[in-house]
C-alpha cells in the first residue's frame, strides 16, 4: 500500500483496509487457539498498518492515530469475537435443549 500525502486519503486509504483488510485477518478468529505471543504478532501487523498509511516512525505509539480514526486495538476486536462466539454458541446449546425437552414433554 502507498503513503499517501493529505488527509483526505488518509482516512480513505484506512477506511479500505478497514473495509478489505481486517475481515481477512479476522476470519476465523473465534476458534484460534490464541496466546499472548500470537495476539502481540497480530497487534504488530495492524500497527504496522496504521504506521504505513499514516506515514509514522516504528517508534510512535499508533494509539492515538487509532483514537483518531475511532479504531479499536485488534486484540480488542478478538476478544469481542470471541465473546460474540461464545454468547451465539450458548444460546444455541440452551435452545436445543430447551426445544428437546419439549419435545420429550409432548411424548408423555
Amino acid at each position: 500500500m502507498f503513503v499517501v500525502e493529505n488527509q483526505v486519503n488518509e482516512i480513505m486509504a484506512l477506511q479500505l483496509v478497514k473495509s478489505y483488510c481486517l475481515p481477512q485477518l479476522m476470519h476465523g478468529c473465534e476458534i484460534w487457539p490464541l496466546n499472548s505471543v500470537n495476539i502481540r504478532e497480530i497487534d504488530v501487523i495492524w500497527n504496522n498498518g496504521f504506521r504505513r498509511i499514516f506515514n509514522c516512525c516504528w517508534r510512535e505509539s499508533v494509539k492515538p492515530l487509532q483514537f483518531y480514526c475511532r479504531t479499536l486495538p485488534i486484540s480488542y476486536l478478538i476478544g469481542e469475537r470471541h465473546c460474540c462466539f461464545i454468547e451465539g454458541f450458548f444460546v444455541v446449546t440452551i435452545l436445543f435443549c430447551v426445544l428437546w425437552l419439549d419435545s420429550y414433554v409432548l411424548k408423555c
